[in-house]
């Protein structure tokens, strides 16, 4: 217990155990083995990883204002404003509705 978490990379052959493997983990969230915690996650590549970091601004700033957001796979975002989800592909149209949204609501 307390132990630091460890990175396994399995290279699955098939493309069925792949999807096996991922439909396993959303169902079960975490699993453990002989007491560790157990977690997979999708590899994504840096490209995607870059894109996903465009929002991090934009994430800081919300946070600070308590408004819910989140980020979709592969890399779309949302907004919960006024009980509405709204979702933005670019952190530009983020912030062009951050914009328009907050004006209208002052």
């Amino acid at each position: 217990m307390g132990e630091r978490p460890r990175s396994i990379i399995a290279k699955l052959h098939r493309y069925q155990d792949r999807e096996k493997t991922l439909q396993w983990a959303r169902q079960t969230k975490s699993s453990s083995w002989e007491r560790p915690r157990i977690q997979v996650d999708q590899d994504i590549g840096t490209d995607l990883a870059k894109r996903r970091a465009e929002f991090n601004q934009l994430k800081l700033a919300l946070y600070k204002n308590g408004v819910r957001f989140g980020t979709l796979v592969p890399a779309r975002f949302w907004v919960t404003f006024q009980n509405k989800e709204h979702y933005f592909n670019t952190p530009a149209e983020a912030k062009e509705f951050g914009r328009m949204a907050w004006t209208k609501e002052c």
